[in-house]
């Protein structure tokens, strides 16, 4: 395969780090492997002292005296990406915990509570919980200072409303209008599941797994999206268009500036001229 420079440049500084005490010699670039949607290159380093194998993403290398195949090496480094994937009960991000804490915080306590559930009540109690996990989330998200006091007419309790009107102001104009769409039937669907538990004298554990699933996947989106309006839209590459556009980390840079990386187009090779 082939091993752009910027790439090796950058796992050979890995593994220096990594090894302090070794020098890389070569580094190749031998697969590029998808797992569950994770692009995994796997990259053979050899050092003045030892062979690695160096796996993305994330980063991390084995060596080959203890992983003497690239199958081997990948296999465990994808089990082991799962186990800590597994380790976390909700899909939420670093930053999706970050924003809204206590919310998340009373998600994975729900979740708990359903793996102790028996009864009927038990599982009706885990859609008055999701309503109480929605309010903290609303309250939370500070609706009135992201839409600069739109919402100020709007009861506290009124959950629908009020992420109807952040809605309409994180996805602006005519080309977001079906995302708009969706977000509000999104948001009103999931609010009438959760009260349906609540009264569901014959609920089950798979109706207490849908709704808690459903009051997760409705935070998820709305943070994304949140997240998306204060994101700068990806840039471009000035040659050939593309979104693949990296800063690059120079070492040789760092005497010269503050700033020592450059831009780089992973798809044709463009690079920022430095002055």
């Amino acid at each position: 395969m082939k091993s752009p420079e910027h790439q090796k440049r950058n796992v050979s500084e890995y593994v220096e780090l990594e090894a302090p005490d070794e020098k890389v010699k070569r580094a190749e670039k031998i697969s590029t492997e998808k797992h569950f949607g994770n692009t995994h290159d796997v990259w053979d380093v050899e050092t003045d002292k030892d062979r690695y194998w160096v796996i993305t993403e994330p980063t991390n290398l084995y060596s080959h005296s203890q992983f003497p195949s690239m199958d081997y090496a990948l296999s465990f480094h994808i089990g082991l990406m799962s186990r800590m994937s597994a380790s976390q009960n909700s899909n939420a991000t670093d930053e999706d915990l970050y924003k809204t804490p206590k919310a998340w915080r009373q998600w994975e306590q729900t979740d708990e509570s359903l793996q102790n559930a028996e009864e009927a009540e038990d599982f009706q109690a885990i859609g008055v919980r999701c309503r109480e996990i929605l309010v903290t989330f609303v309250d939370e998200l500070k609706i009135g200072d992201l839409t600069n006091g739109l919402n100020s007419d709007v009861k506290k309790a009124d959950i629908k409303t009020q992420l109807e009107i952040l809605f309409d102001h994180l996805a602006t104009g005519k080309s977001m209008r079906k995302i708009r769409a969706h977000m509000k039937t999104t948001v009103n669907s999931t609010w009438e599941l959760v009260g349906w538990l609540t009264h569901h004298k014959n609920a089950i554990r798979k109706d207490a797994e849908f709704v808690l699933s459903a009051t997760e996947h409705l935070m998820i989106i709305t943070l994304d999206l949140l997240i998306r309006k204060e994101t700068p839209l990806p840039e471009r590459c000035p040659v050939c268009k593309s979104y693949r556009v990296v800063p690059n980390f120079r070492s040789e840079l760092m005497k010269e500036t503050s700033n020592p990386y450059v831009k780089l187009c992973e798809a044709c090779g463009w690079e920022e001229q430095r002055k």
